[in-house]
């Protein structure tokens, strides 16, 4: 009895390890967070959220005018995002972080981006106090 109930345990042991090393070796992480930049008072809010990659960002006008999110170095572009609407992107490890708004270049702003798992990220309240929010993960991207 004592050697299968250690014979067991020896299995169980086996088994934990096996997926511990699996999760490990396959780079297993957390899932990628939503974050939300809103488009409003001429201005991108929050203004530079912490990111990683893998995050998913939405970019949502609540504007009074069409805007653009436009990387500084031309790499990557929403097109125009109407009042109303919203622009998704999925972020990248070299991703170009300042932005613009072709329409009105004063519109700067950036992002960090870590190559921290998403889920360990606090994106901290801006200046004015408001922190990035998160949409649900079933939400489509829109224009």
């Amino acid at each position: 009895m004592t050697l299968n109930k250690n014979m067991m345990n020896l299995i169980v042991a086996a088994f934990v390890a096996t997926i511990f090393l699996n999760l490990v070796s396959t780079g297993h992480t957390a899932e990628p967070r939503r974050v939300v930049v809103e488009i409003r008072g001429f201005k991108f809010v929050p203004q530079r959220p912490a990111l990683a990659p893998g995050d998913i960002v939405v970019w949502i006008n609540k504007d009074i005018v069409p805007h653009t999110v436009t990387a500084k170095d031309g790499s990557w572009d929403s097109d125009l995002i109407e009042v109303g609407k919203q622009w998704t992107t999925k972020i990248t490890r070299g991703m170009a972080t300042d932005y613009f708004c072709a329409y009105h270049p004063m519109m700067k702003a950036g992002f960090s981006v870590s190559p921290t798992p998403a889920a360990s990220i606090q994106t901290p309240p801006n200046r004015s106090g408001i922190a990035s929010t998160q949409v649900p993960a079933n939400t489509e991207p829109t224009r």
